[in-house]
């Protein structure tokens, strides 16, 4: 005998209405969180209101999510957190995640109050799986501009000046020799050869790439050094998050949504644990005859499992990499 299934009221349909909003907004950068009475409806409302694409956007948040343990700050920075302290997999974050001092540590970093009253008064950081799920309802665009955004911010600080020469960016060639060739046709393709060659005093040095690229002489020597040369650097940044303790290489997820959003939190930790290393922990450890990133790390580590960050701990203002 099948038990007949209770039909949904009007309620219930425009509660789950709301929570798949919710589920498509992505991220944003501030909002407001209000409570409002609505026509007909005795209990009041919460209602959250954003900048989204340059329009403002309102939508009515269901009472139910006031039970949420985690929010949504909290669920970044478990993933932020997995990448920076380099376990290179969700595990090796998760073992040691309510351990010390590292739950207090974390409500600290995302601006979240405990509340002990709804929660209880042991303090916790959510498990891998709660971050993927919610990884995996968030837009892959939105979070894309994350490192954008933090690119503007440190531009805007005026953090990378200390490569400019003489108050400018400029591009430097020391005996450097260019040329190149059009239309070399491979297979089915069409394609512009580019020769650099420099000569040190202790080597002579040919480099050639192919590129799609319209040649020119005004052209050249950007896609060289800005393009070809500058590949060596974007080579580095992948053998460090492969081999260096990020987990490139790892599946840490099967959904396809959830693992891009995934990488790209790899690599806001990957500019965030820049600005650390070069930055506050190099002035840190200056005394010191050498420091590993390894070590480092470990530091980092040990310091949110057994060191308490309190309120009133000091600022460092901006952060700026070292010319050393």
């Amino acid at each position: 005998m099948k038990t007949p299934v209770a039909s949904e009221s009007r309620h219930h349909r425009l509660r789950e209405a709301y929570r798949r909003e919710l589920g498509t907004l992505g991220l944003f950068i501030e909002g407001t969180l209000c409570k409002v009475q609505r026509p007909g409806r005795k209990a009041p409302a919460w209602q959250l209101t954003f900048k989204q694409a340059g329009k403002t956007r309102t939508v009515y948040v269901p009472a139910e999510l006031d039970r949420c343990t985690y929010d949504a700050r909290h669920l970044w920075w478990q993933m932020l957190l997995t990448f920076l302290l380099r376990g290179g997999s969700r595990n090796a974050f998760d073992g040691d995640r309510n351990t010390g001092q590292m739950p207090a540590n974390v409500a600290r970093l995302c601006g979240r109050v405990w509340d002990e009253a709804r929660l209880g008064a042991r303090r916790t950081v959510t498990c891998s799986g709660n971050a993927v799920h919610h990884a995996s309802r968030v837009a892959v665009c939105a979070v894309a501009e994350m490192p954008l955004l933090m690119t503007r911010r440190l531009m805007q600080m005026r953090l990378p000046d200390g490569g400019r020469l003489s108050g400018r960016w400029r591009l430097i060639a020391v005996d450097q020799t260019l040329r190149w060739t059009e239309d070399v046709p491979f297979g089915a393709h069409v394609l512009n050869v580019l020769f650099s060659g420099e000569i040190s005093p202790k080597a002579a040095t040919l480099w050639v790439w192919v590129t799609n690229l319209r040649l020119s002489r005004e052209r050249v020597y950007a896609i060289a050094n800005n393009g070809g040369r500058a590949r060596s650097s974007v080579e580095n940044v992948f053998n460090v998050e492969k081999n260096g303790g990020f987990g490139l290489e790892h599946t840490f997820c099967a959904n396809e949504q959830a693992s891009q959003n995934y990488h790209l939190m790899m690599q806001v930790a990957f500019i965030l644990w820049q600005l650390l290393a070069k930055g506050v922990l190099h002035r840190l450890t200056q005394a010191c005859r050498k420091v590993t990133d390894v070590k480092l790390v470990e530091l980092l580590r040990t310091s949110l499992l057994c060191v308490s960050v309190t309120d009133d701990a000091p600022s460092f203002g901006q952060l700026r990499f070292s010319s050393a």
